[in-house]
């Protein structure tokens, strides 16, 4: 829908094809949202194998769930196990998992920034439509 031009409409037309576009906006909105949770989550997860070596034979707080822990001592991180997607984990070293990370983390820019792209067409096709709507206003 973003690439259309948008040409002379009728008025009822641009308010249709204005809402058809507002809801895009809306929709491509979200799915940034979405992504920068994603790249968030990365981030944080690399920082934690950033620290992995301070952690070796400490006490650290395990997630079980919503708001629950529990203690552990977080023992040799040799290796870590890594989901590669579609429910499958793959073990990696703790280099060749920051490195997954990373490229994980560089993936999902790329998606930002297409996401990102498509959603400035979507609102240059909506200030189009809002000035040929104004324009017929006046005449």
């Amino acid at each position: 829908m973003a690439s259309e031009s948008v040409g002379n409409y009728d008025y009822e037309t641009i308010n249709y094809l204005r809402q058809a576009y507002q809801s895009r906006y809306e929709e491509l909105s979200k799915a940034i949202d979405l992504e920068l949770s994603r790249l968030e989550k990365l981030g944080q997860v690399l920082e934690s194998l950033n620290k992995t070596e301070k952690l070796a034979k400490n006490k650290v707080l395990y997630p079980m769930g919503e708001g629950f822990y529990f203690e552990a001592e977080a023992g040799d991180m040799g290796s870590i196990l890594v989901h590669v997607g579609g429910g499958y984990y793959v073990e990696k070293g703790l280099d060749d998992a920051k490195s997954f990370l990373s490229m994980s983390a560089k993936k999902e820019q790329g998606i930002i920034s297409q996401i990102m792209k498509a959603k400035d067409e979507v609102e240059e096709n909506i200030v189009r439509l809002e000035y040929q709507s104004a324009s017929q206003n006046y005449r």
